[in-house]
């Protein structure tokens, strides 16, 4: 599972990336400044995400959705209309202030219900950070990769235990089965840790990657 995830992750990070070494994708997010009189997207800009991101998911298994949220709001996909919004409140998305906050990092988040998809409450993993502009490096927008909840239910298939948990580098929980409070003091690898609620002893396993 770790190393399924290391591959994930690091075709994510470079795909994240490669956005800013296409100067007309960067072009058109400069366009789309926070205080833009752009109030609707460009048909034209729509087609030209639209045709990179489809190919920047062509044959990706683990990837649901790949969208890029302007400064303003904007949104970008592969997916149509039928599916995601064209606009978004960034400033009331938890991930974009997580975003910012990271400065360009890349950030692994669970993302309980996306208000950008219509008609979907389904949960995701999602990997996004923050464009800045190669030249001056203010902020163009944010990149966000949500993986497929299938599959990532299919890597993990392999756990037959139901306290198992993935967390990011800020401890936040990303995947698991088990209750975080319970393996909050699971730190130290093959230590034995009890469980309050049975007071059952448990082997704690940790892996780091």
């Amino acid at each position: 599972l770790n190393y399924n995830l290391d591959l994930i992750i690091d075709d994510a990070s470079r795909s994240s990336l490669s956005i800013l070494y296409n100067q007309e994708l960067v072009g058109i997010l400069r366009e789309y400044e926070e205080d833009t009189p752009l109030t609707y997207k460009k048909a034209s800009d729509s087609i030209a995400f639209s045709l990179f991101l489809s190919s920047m998911v062509f044959n990706k298994d683990q990837i649901h959705g790949m969208h890029v949220f302007t400064k303003s709001g904007h949104l970008f996909s592969h997916q149509g209309v039928g599916t995601v919004k064209n606009h978004v409140k960034l400033q009331e998305q938890e991930w974009y202030e997580k975003a910012k906050e990271a400065e360009g990092s890349w950030i692994i988040y669970h993302d309980e219900n996306p208000t950008y998809y219509k008609n979907s409450d389904t949960s995701y993993v999602s990997f996004f950070r923050l464009l800045r502009d190669p030249i001056d490096l203010n902020e163009l927008g944010v990149i966000k990769i949500d993986l497929s909840p299938t599959y990532i239910e299919q890597l993990t298939e392999q756990f037959n235990n139901e306290n198992w948990m993935i967390t990011n580098r800020n401890n936040e929980k990303i995947l698991g089965s088990a209750n975080k409070d319970f393996l909050s003091s699971c730190l130290i690898n093959r230590s034995n840790i009890i469980n309050t609620n049975n007071k059952q002893k448990y082997l704690c396993v940790t892996h780091e990657s």
